[in-house]
This record gives structure tokens, sequence and C-alpha cells, in this order.
């Protein structure tokens, strides 16, 4: 069987101090699935702060085979007089559940920059010589969003599928580093299969709107100073015309 993917993403708040050094909690995933006597499977998720500042109130949404769930882990302390900064990341565990097949498809993406809108080149290669058609889903942070919600793609037996996924900014922060969890599911076959890959992307910092407005700002200012000679001369010209011209 092949192992299930249980998409997650934490959402968590960072309720330290903000300072330049601080890059805010960031969350590694571990855990495991049981099968309860009543034939459920039962999901454990651990989550591990890895990061440097210390987590307020996490929230965790679990996805398995359609199913969603979500667990809120309120926070041990809060600082004072400090606003909490929200934080998202995704993460997946593979479950396994009897033997493990191999996985259908390869997957391969680049890391992509993203100032506003970008599109992410997925590849796309059959990993046991069969064709496939299979669902591609990318799976983001929250403010990272794909303008598709999945794609059907077929891969050939031999040879690379590649997909162009757009990216929109919405809320995530500049500059900031976001990661990307791809999923592939074989929509042929009696049983379903699923590939998982990851990727990265570098969201750019604000741009800076300073020289968009320099060039302009120069030829005002020249042509301000330049109206004001001119103004100048015309009354030192004045001037020496009366002292000219007694009768004046």
């Amino acid at each position: 069987m092949t192992p299930l993917v249980f998409a997650l993403v934490a959402a968590a708040a960072a309720a330290t101090a903000s300072a330049p050094a601080i890059v805010g909690p960031t969350l590694d995933v571990g855990g495991a699935v049981a099968l309860t006597e009543e034939g459920q499977l039962e999901v454990r998720v651990d989550l591990t702060n890895r990061g440097d500042a210390a987590s307020g109130a996490v929230s965790v949404v679990g996805e398995l085979a359609g199913h969603y769930d979500e667990v809120r882990v309120p926070a041990a302390a809060a600082a004072a007089g400090v606003t909490p900064a929200a934080r998202s990341q995704r993460a997946f565990l593979l479950l396994s559940l009897g033997a493990t097949a191999a996985a259908p498809v390869r997957i391969r993406a680049p890391e992509v920059t993203l100032r506003d809108r970008v599109l992410l080149p997925v590849a796309l290669e059959s990993a046991d010589g069969r064709a496939h058609l299979i669902r591609l889903r990318v799976l983001s942070p929250r403010g990272l969003n794909p303008e598709h919600l999945q794609d059907e793609v077929t891969v050939p037996a031999a040879g690379t599928a590649t997909v162009s996924v757009p990216l929109l900014r919405g809320g995530v922060p500049r500059p900031s580093r976001q990661g990307l969890l791809l999923v592939a599911e074989t929509l042929d076959g009696d049983v379903a299969q699923a590939s998982t890959s990851t990727s990265l992307v570098a969201v750019e910092a604000a741009a800076d709107p300073r020289p968009k407005w320099r060039d302009p700002f120069v030829v005002a200012a020249g042509l301000l100073l330049a109206a004001a000679a001119v103004l100048e001369w015309r009354h030192v010209r004045r001037l020496r015309q009366a002292t000219a011209d007694p009768a004046a």
C-alpha cells in the first residue's frame, strides 16, 4: 500500500518582541498513525519549534484523503505589550499502513523568486515505466496562492510532462522564504497512489518607490530654479533701468 499523504498547514503567532535578528518560530513536524479498535485512523502530529523566537498560539489544519480537521494549541505565555505576528508554513507526513509501494511519479520543481506573480515549472516523470493520469496539487502557506487548486496531467511512460503553476503573492511578508508542498496523485488504476516533493519561493523585498519618482522631482526642481533665475534677472534689470533713467 502506498503511504498516505497527510498534508497540513501550521499557523503560529510569534509572541516575542520584533527585532532585526528575530526570524520567528520555525516548526519541525513529525508524527505517526495508528489504527484504533473502532477501525479508524488516528494521526498524531508532533510540532517542535526550531526557530529563534517563542511561539504563541498554534493552529494546525490537517487533510487526509479529502477529510479535514483542525486543532488549536493555546499559547504557553503571552508577552506584554507585543502584538503577535501570524506566521504560516506547510508540512506533510507520509503515513504507512502495511507494505510500502514505490511512488508512481517523480516530481521536480526549482526554487523561484516572487515579487507579485511568478510561474512555477513542475516536471513530472513516470517512476515505473507506465503512463499515468495525475492530479497535481501545489499546497502553499497562507498568503501565497496558486492560481489553480489542482491540475490534471498526463505523464507519459517515458519523457517528462511539465506544468507551469502561477503563484500569486497575498499576505506573506517581504522579504521571506516560503515552502511549497507538491502532491501528485494517480487518477488511473485500481489503487490510488501519491508522490510528494517540496520547493521554495524566495519572496523579494518591497520595491523602493523613490527611484520611480526621482527623475520627475529632479526635472521639476530644475524648472523651478530656472524660473527663479529668470525672475531675479528681470528684477535686477528693472533696477538698473530705473537707476540709469533719472526722469523715471
